[in-house]
């Protein structure tokens, strides 16, 4: 295990880049800081911006960093410089989460303000506000084939939406609290969620329903990730405590014929 120390305050966000060298956090100190992985050495940081920072996420390709913050805005950074490239305004609130689709031409963004938000990153346009039936919001994913939303929140419920018809076409109902993390399986069948009801969850996308329930604590669950072969989900706890879990064996990606 590597430790990397430099942040003043709470840790509340970490992103590694595609290549898994350099990562990304963001924390209550209100900087940015970028870390060289294997020597765990700060290659950046930025000066304190004067907010919290909540959300962060990498690019695809690995050039751009995105941020959300308690100043109600996304913020792209330019890596590995942690240079300031682009601000998108248009939340009322907080900013949760921010989450990028497979190709870095749209991001989403999460709010307080009971809102999410579809940008295009190239020209920092919002395309679209989902409001509908929302309250506040705490996390956002977009499926494999970026055809698909998540979100959860203080709802307590975890929500799919067409990003076709900017609708919500699916509703998992279940988690008794807050929903802090929400992500898709590799294959996009199935959805992960985790809250502050100490408690990961899996559920059906074609169905709507729980598959499994992964007890992970009486502690709030704070966030969730995926293993590199979608075998296994991680979660982390407030209580400082990291749980991997094995899903079952539906959940795996299906395997890919070797070439001969």
């Amino acid at each position: 295990m590597r430790t990397f120390t430099g942040h003043r305050a709470a840790v509340t966000s970490v992103a590694f880049n595609p290549a898994g060298e350099l990562a990304v956090s963001g924390g209550a100190d209100g900087t940015l800081r970028l870390w060289d992985v294997a020597t765990g050495r700060q290659v950046q940081t930025t000066e304190a911006l004067g907010w919290k920072i909540a959300g962060v996420a990498v690019s695809p390709d690995g050039r751009v960093a995105a941020s959300g913050a308690d100043d109600n805005r996304v913020t792209f950074w330019n890596l590995p410089k942690l240079e300031q490239s682009r601000v998108l305004a248009g939340h009322g609130w907080r900013v949760t989460s921010v989450a990028f689709n497979s190709d870095g031409n749209n991001l989403l963004s999460g709010s307080e303000d009971d809102s999410f938000k579809l940008w295009d990153t190239t020209t920092g346009r919002e395309l679209h506000s989902f409001r509908d039936n929302l309250a506040a919001v705490s996390c956002v994913a977009f499926s494999p084939d970026g055809r698909f939303a998540l979100s959860g929140g203080k709802d307590k419920l975890v929500k799919v939406w067409s990003l076709e018809t900017m609708r919500a076409v699916q509703e998992f109902k279940g988690h008794t609290d807050v929903v802090r993390s929400v992500l898709f399986s590799r294959d996009g069948r199935y959805v992960l969620s985790a809250g502050n009801d100490g408690t990961v969850r899996l559920w059906e996308l074609s169905s709507g329903k729980e598959a499994r329930e992964f007890a992970a604590d009486k502690t709030a669950v704070a966030s969730i990730a995926l293993s590199p072969d979608g075998h296994e989900v991680v979660s982390g706890g407030v209580d400082g405590a990291v749980k991997i879990w094995q899903l079952p064996h539906v959940v795996w990606p299906p395997v890919t014929e070797a070439k001969k």
